[in-house]
């Protein structure tokens, strides 16, 4: 019994020692849009690149297993759209205790991606504004949702075209480990390139 009173806690300790956030300087840090209680910086990024396909990215910054599969899923989907570079919209959750703007900070500063615009959303008014365009109600929290161009985010945001997330059992359909995120995102967006 005691013995389980201890593996329990050491458990916790060893998953969230998985999602660390990265380190950097002051000097090179690039910082993340904060969203404050609200949606409308992400909708203008969103409309003034619908000339471009789009990655809208949700995510923990301080969990390593997604930044992860944020790697693998943008080096897949950067060999697919070749000829039709895609913005990416990343948008950091905070879903950990380590979670907060200066997290959210050092990651899009782990990633420096071009084409990439950066947001935190300590709110969760976008996770709520994007769960709208999915078959889920409430909030959505690790995904990433692909958009085609030409699609404009009027009053509601659209339905994405192809999406996956890691929040368990919830639309199973969708519904992947981190770690075959990237494999499933890419099988779903090669459809939409053919």
């Amino acid at each position: 019994m005691l013995a389980m009173r201890l593996f329990v806690p050491l458990a916790c300790l060893l998953a969230m020692a998985s999602c660390v956030a990265p380190q950097a300087s002051q000097a090179e840090i690039i910082p993340a849009l904060e969203l404050r209680g609200g949606a409308s910086e992400l909708k203008q990024a969103f409309n003034e690149h619908s000339d471009r396909p789009r990655l809208v990215v949700l995510a923990p910054p301080s969990c390593r297993r997604t930044l992860t599969a944020m790697g693998e899923i943008r080096a897949e989907i950067e060999h697919l759209s070749a000829g039709d570079p895609v913005t990416w919209l990343v948008i950091w959750q905070d879903d950990l205790p380590g979670d907060d703007a200066r997290a959210a900070d050092l990651a899009s500063t782990a990633l420096g991606w071009e084409r990439t615009m950066y947001f935190h959303d300590g709110y969760g008014s976008a996770s709520r504004k994007l769960a709208r365009g999915t078959v889920l109600s409430g909030a959505l929290d690790r995904a990433f949702l692909f958009y085609p161009a030409g699609l404009a985010w009027e009053e509601h945001p659209p339905a994405p075209a192809a999406w996956v997330h890691c929040m368990g059992r919830i639309t199973p359909e969708h519904g992947h480990e981190p770690e075959g995120m990237a494999q499933a995102m890419t099988h779903r967006c090669a459809k939409l390139w053919e």
